[in-house]
């Protein structure tokens, strides 16, 4: 996963337009997850930017734009496949064998699926060893090859089976991937502020830029180019919100904040707009809450941000 502060992140193709439509999903196809989010409420503007709830439906939908578009991940794919399945028809159509063999082949994909990209070298692994290694539950790899080799097992069992996948696909790939996008957006703010601060502090200076400023610029830069894909607006402008709400903005530090966001919206554009529009987020937030005096202080800091800026 990812670690602190790393540079030259290697840059992988994927069908989710951005990360948000990916949690968007992951939360629609995985409701557990998504209680567990709504828990924990966060005040730094981070969610300012965020997409609402969708449902079941909904994701199936955009998972099989996913598939048209190009090669989905063996979890995303596991967990649309088996989740749709347990939904099953509304109206009741389909034999409970359809839903036995469908669960089976579902099943059946995902051991596939997952031992396969483990396998490596001139001599092949068992798939049960390769299941080992990433603590795929055994029940999986016993029914495949019941299933492949014998018969359907029944479809109590697939049901209890289909269960267990989806606690190991919510652990080892939904979870993990969260935890790295939220690991990835602290640094991404972190940067930011760091490079805010370092154009705050060199405004106040009359003198002209020095070489050590302008390089340690350059190196923030470089870090948040090498964070965010330049298709990516959105993590920007969430920490451009968080910025405003942790720094109180004042207009004699308009010249730093320009130098900043000129710096930060020339790599992506359309985090100007994002950033405005996630202020005014923030503020109809705060407005919904009791008006505490900390509060008060960061909706100040964002109306004059937002004046500022439009």
């Amino acid at each position: 996963m990812a670690t602190p502060r790393r540079s030259g992140r290697q840059g992988r193709v994927c069908p989710w337009c951005s990360w948000e439509e990916w949690d968007e999903v992951r939360r629609a196809l995985l409701p557990m997850e998504h209680n567990e989010d709504g828990a924990a409420g966060k005040n730094d503007g981070s969610a300012a930017c965020s997409t609402s709830s969708k449902g079941p439906e909904w994701a199936q939908g955009v998972v099989a734009a996913w598939r048209a578009r190009g090669r989905v991940p063996v979890a995303v794919d596991a967990t649309a496949e088996i989740m749709q399945i347990k939904l099953g028809d509304p109206l009741g159509h389909g034999s409970a064998h359809e839903k036995q063999l469908a669960l089976a082949m579902a099943l059946v994909r995902l051991v596939n699926g997952v031992s396969g990209a483990l396998q490596k070298g001139v001599y092949a692994k068992s798939v049960a060893s390769l299941a080992e290694q990433v603590g795929l539950p055994r029940i999986l790899v016993d029914l495949r090859h019941e299933a492949t080799h014998s018969g359907l097992p029944s479809l109590s069992v697939l049901s209890i089976a289909a269960d267990q996948a989806l606690d190991w696909l919510r652990e080892n790939y939904w979870t993990l991937q969260r935890k790295e996008l939220e690991q990835l957006e602290t640094q991404t703010t972190e940067v930011a502020r760091d490079l805010l601060d370092l154009s705050l502090r060199s405004s106040s200076d009359d003198s002209a830029e020095g070489s050590s400023t302008k390089r340690r610029r350059a190196e923030l830069l470089k870090e948040l180019v090498d964070f965010v894909p330049s298709a990516q607006s959105e993590p920007i402008a969430r920490a451009v919100v968080s910025a405003v709400v942790s720094r109180p903005f004042r207009p004699r530090d308009a010249k730093g904040w320009r130098t900043f966001l000129a710096k930060v919206f020339k790599y992506w554009p359309p985090a100007a707009a994002m950033a405005l529009e996630g202020c005014w987020q923030e503020l109809r937030r705060k407005w919904a809450l009791e008006n505490q005096e900390e509060d008060q202080e960061e909706e100040a800091s964002l109306r004059a941000f937002a004046a500022w800026l439009v």
